[in-house]
């Protein structure tokens, strides 16, 4: 990140944000999937820490929005 320095921020952040939670939003959803299908009411916390972190895993993807955002910026 040191030579985008001139890089907006917010603008940086912003794009962080949305695509971390729509990548947790949707392996949330197929979780919640396949719990109820299978009758289950409870998600063990560590299923639900590995979701949080697959988010943010996604944003520094190749090929990512972040990834684009960080190029434009350049």
């Amino acid at each position: 990140m040191e030579n985008n320095m001139g890089m907006n921020p917010l603008k940086f952040m912003m794009g962080m944000m949305v695509e971390s939670s729509l990548e947790t939003g949707k392996l949330l959803h197929e979780l919640i999937l396949k719990y109820k299908a299978n009758n289950i009411d409870v998600i063990p916390i560590s299923e639900l820490e590995a979701i949080e972190i697959k988010g943010v895993e996604k944003t520094f993807a190749e090929g990512s929005l972040t990834k684009k955002l960080i190029g434009d910026l350049n």
